[in-house]
């Protein structure tokens, strides 16, 4: 997993691959859950990707449903 902080919140994101390092860029994949500090949010069947801009690499948190942070848009990883 790798964790990037939101705020005060903490969201895991999956790693695929068979290298530690590697993540899902470019690529679509399921989600289990988003990490909260005060609980666990699941987000089964969702699919987020990975994408890059010219700031970085972010996730953009509007395409997953029933998600608190919606608002939120893209968050750089």
């Amino acid at each position: 997993m790798k964790e990037i902080k939101i705020g005060f919140k903490t969201v895991q994101i999956p790693r695929i691959g068979h290298e530690p390092d590697l993540l899902a860029y470019g690529k679509a994949y399921r989600t289990c859950d988003i990490n909260l500090t005060d609980g666990f949010i699941k987000c089964m069947n969702n699919v987020v990707k990975i994408r890059q801009d010219e700031k970085g690499d972010f996730i953009d948190l509007s395409t997953i449903r029933h998600n608190p942070f919606r608002g939120l848009g893209k968050v750089y990883i």
